[in-house]
């Protein structure tokens, strides 16, 4: 995909590949022999299929350099890095198990993609007059709360913000009962992570899983089965998604020297802006990303 910005006598080119994220999704049960999915026959076939992609990423950048002189900012952004997906975890089957969602019926089911679009309903059998927290999407955690859900019970304030405390603790402590491995690296509460006007749009929790586990997709779609992790044994193999931001960084390559240390992904914008001499909205997250001039 190419977007292409102009003011004055300024360009800006956007190119954006999506074949590294692709591949690594799809291929990365054939670099981790420890995957539930490792298959060595493919393994020898394909294992390079990853590296091949970095190649070519590199090869098309090779032929952009030649064009980049003292004038031209270059920068190569990955907005996330990549993890080995081996275990899938039922957020809404450990909230069941712990006392925080409540069944009619012990009867787990399992969900497809069809489900989503009016062939199946979420959370089967939820008794949700007795039920304090849910979990839907990507590692996010809802609690039931008294006139905020239509069946909410958790009143707002004390028991509201002592629920998600107690749910944290636990979570943290949730460990992996074959390897005894810790599941997951942190959980944040939304208003520790999210500002703005509609933060009162965001899931009450967010899960940080560990490396080699993932929010499960039966999580994502509302589906409560039987066991809290179980193997990953599909083609979707590596995985970013709902893995803790402090083990899954992206990259910020430049031509130019940075005077910070680090940058983050929410400072590209106004580093564009400014560089466009462009105002910069207030409410924008990150700030602009200097270099240093050379004398």
């Amino acid at each position: 995909m190419i977007n292409m910005l102009k003011k004055k006598d300024f360009d800006l080119f956007l190119f954006i590949f999506q074949a590294s994220d692709r591949v690594q999704h799809m291929f990365w049960r054939l670099i981790d022999e420890t995957h539930p999915a490792y298959d060595r026959e493919k393994a020898e076939k394909y294992g390079d299929a990853i590296l091949k992609v970095y190649q070519k990423m590199d090869e098309i950048l090779g032929e952009v350099m030649p064009f980049v002189d003292e004038h031209t900012t270059l920068f190569v952004i990955s907005d996330h890095g990549f993890h080995s997906f081996r275990k899938a975890v039922n957020l809404n089957t450990w909230l069941v198990k712990n006392g925080y969602m409540i069944l009619s019926s012990e009867k787990g089911k399992e969900y497809k993609l069809e489900d989503l679009f009016g062939k199946g309903e979420f959370w089967p059998n939820v008794d949700w007059q007795r039920t304090k927290a849910y979990a839907l999407g990507l590692g996010c955690i809802y609690m039931n709360v008294k006139g905020r859900e239509i069946y909410g019970i958790v009143k707002p304030g004390d028991e509201y913000n002592g629920l998600k405390k107690e749910i944290v603790t636990k979570l943290k402590n949730l460990r992996d009962p074959v390897t005894g491995k810790k599941v997951i690296v942190d959980v944040y509460k939304r208003e520790d992570i999210y500002q703005g006007e509609y933060l009162k749009e965001a899931p009450d929790l967010v899960v940080g899983f560990n490396e080699g586990y993932r929010v499960s997709w039966q999580t994502a779609l509302g589906g409560i089965p039987h066991e809290i992790i179980v193997e990953n044994k599909s083609n979707w193999s590596g995985d970013h998604c709902s893995l803790d931001p402090s083990i899954t960084k992206g990259i910020f390559l430049s031509n130019k020297k940075s005077t910070r240390e680090s940058a983050s992904i929410i400072d590209i914008a106004p580093t564009v802006l400014e560089i466009f001499n462009l105002p910069i909205p207030e409410e924008m997250d990150g700030k602009p990303i200097r270099f240093w001039v050379a004398n």
